[in-house]
């Protein structure tokens, strides 16, 4: 966090939120698990949901989708041209972080595409984002943060479209949910396991039964607080709403912290053993790909 208005807005929050409320919303907009307390920071790595407070491309999407709502009526054009600018301030905001380039980098390049009549291809803007972050700063492939948000983003990208396929047989509703945070979880956790020594075995059910509430509180809490800074009393009414998720949120992911075997401890990681399991899940993602008819 960087600059003066995330401080003064962080600051609002905590007047408007009691804890771990305040400091969640903070992580969720800005970034950063590190004003969170401990035992909630425990509770989002035990249930696999820890990502929630790093910038990543939802954020972008959020951002931009609320941005295009408003700048809707001065004309596509124009709206895009808004929509970019609040990105790369938003990135400003946050503190530029290697995960918050790349998921901003992506975001631009697919309203370049947009605006220029294309087709936005998500794996080929990942590839080049990717590489060419990783060739101007190497350092970067040593960033935890950096991995864990490329790695989800590939596996959103190639794997999560997969595993729906075989899932829309049995609950089309449920299996978009499941698929994506299956496929972030899949290609994540040898990464989790060598920084952090677990491995969260009730990722997948909490990220299916908390996802919902990311985008409303970032909404309502960038709306509270923003509006905050001209008119307090209003910002504290809005702030009301934006507490329904936050505490839901909050008591969803201490409540399967707790539950047995909600993950597991795994002190240290072979890297033959993540060169086998990568190479046996680029296999499987090969086998399961749609052949065309010949």
């Amino acid at each position: 966090m960087s600059s003066d208005l995330t401080l003064s807005l962080t600051d609002t929050a905590r007047q408007y939120l009691s804890e771990p409320q305040a400091s969640l919303l903070g992580g969720i907009l800005f970034g950063g698990p590190s004003h969170l307390p401990k035992d909630l920071v425990e509770a989002l790595r035990t249930t696999g949901t820890l990502h929630v407070v790093a910038v990543s491309g939802q954020n972008m999407s959020i951002l931009a989708g609320m941005v295009g709502s408003v700048g809707r009526f001065l004309g596509w054009r124009i709206s895009l041209v808004f929509q970019g600018l609040a990105l790369v301030g938003y990135i400003w905001l946050v503190g530029g972080g290697a995960s918050v380039i790349r998921s901003g980098l992506m975001a631009l390049i697919s309203l370049l595409a947009v605006s220029t009549g294309r087709q936005y291809d998500a794996a080929r803007a990942l590839a080049i984002v990717g590489v060419s972050m990783a060739a101007l700063h190497p350092d970067y492939l040593s960033d935890v943060g950096w991995q864990l948000s490329v790695a989800a983003t590939a596996g959103i990208i190639w794997l999560s479209p997969l595993i729906q396929a075989r899932l829309d047989r049995y609950s089309k509703p449920l299996s978009s949910i499941v698929s994506v945070s299956l496929a972030a979880q899949l290609v994540t956790w040898p990464i989790i396991a060598a920084n952090f020594g677990m491995v969260s075995l009730i990722g997948v059910l909490a990220n299916a039964v908390v996802e919902w509430a990311v985008p409303w509180i970032m909404a309502l809490g960038a709306l509270s607080l923003l509006i905050g800074q001209l008119a307090f009393g209003l910002g504290q009414v809005l702030s009301w709403l934006v507490l329904v998720p936050l505490t839901y949120f909050v008591g969803v992911v201490k409540l399967l912290a707790q539950f047995p075997f909600a993950k597991f401890d795994l002190a240290g990681l072979p890297m033959g053993v993540v060169v086998i399991y990568y190479t046996l899940v680029v296999g499987l993602s090969w086998k399961w790909q749609p052949r065309k008819a010949s």
